[in-house]
């Protein structure tokens, strides 16, 4: 292995390949001696005596996940009160909150993509993109210096912003509602809804007027039973549900209740009110 110094960096590469080529294998700063910055860390990979491995992109993940969760939380003190977001509507009109929403208290487990570059590794900087956001992060202040959009206007982007969409923010402030028993009383009854549901496969519909009809899908939600329309709830006449209500659209009140076994379940239509 071969070592190539610049300043406070020292660059590790594997032994020159036949056509005369270096690969890169880790950093080192002179203030931090017992460390090696590396790409990847594979489990068979033989350690430097007496070095610690780092890997590079689980440290720039873990620090901007940490400032993007700091963010978050503080978001959702700042407006934990907060309920207008419910019943905002989108240029045509539509509840996007509670036609988009999940109707969950769990909090979803983030998707992302990591990628780094090296054009300036000698400087001790790590370059790359994160869920297609480019950032910079100096290894010697322990810092990020640029965190940009990869497309469009490339303004400076907040941690959050990388993690957290604003709809994403929003859900999540909603299920600490939830969870604080503040929520909006139509996200507190779809989530209700959707906790009786969870795992079950067919569910009975009983109407008011006596008949019965049954839900048969793999992955029965509250969306299933309850559609919105405007700012009404309606039945949903699913294409899974047998016989079909024929009927076109029964309000939310003409179900008399879910039944799954022997368990009965009534969804309260005064709580499925938007304004």
């Amino acid at each position: 292995m071969l070592e190539i110094k610049n300043g406070p960096v020292c660059i590790l590469v594997n032994d020159p390949k036949h056509n005369g080529s270096f690969e890169f294998s880790g950093l080192m700063l002179n203030s931090k001696p017992d460390v090696v910055y590396k790409d990847h860390i594979w489990g068979s990979e033989p350690e430097i005596p007496g070095k610690t491995s780092v890997s590079m992109s689980v440290l720039i993940y873990d620090k901007l996940k940490a400032m993007a969760d700091a963010e978050l939380k503080s978001f959702i003190d700042s407006n934990i009160e907060r309920k207008d977001f419910y019943t905002q509507k989108s240029e045509y009109g539509r509840y996007t909150f509670f036609e988009e929403s999940r109707y969950s208290d769990v909090i979803p487990k983030e998707q992302f993509s990591l990628g780094i570059t090296y054009s300036r590794i000698t400087e001790g900087v790590i370059e790359g993109t994160i869920n297609h956001v480019q950032f910079a992060y100096d290894l010697i202040q322990g810092e990020f210096t640029e965190i940009k959009n990869c497309y469009g206007d490339r303004d400076t982007l907040a941690p959050i912003d990388v993690f957290y969409s604003q709809p994403e923010r929003l859900e999540r402030l909603a299920i600490e509602q939830y969870l604080k028993g503040i929520a909006h009383p139509v996200f507190t009854e779809m989530v209700n809804l959707n906790k009786f549901l969870q795992g079950k496969k067919s569910v009975k519909l009983v109407l008011k007027n006596g008949s019965t009809h049954e839900l048969k899908y793999d992955h029965i939600n509250a969306k299933n039973i309850v559609n919105i329309v405007g700012s009404q709830f309606f039945i949903e006449d699913s294409y899974w549900l047998k016989p079909r209500l024929q009927e076109g659209y029964l309000p939310i009140k003409d179900l008399d209740y879910l039944q799954f076994a022997k368990k009965v379940y009534r969804i309260n239509p005064d709580n499925l009110v938007i304004e």
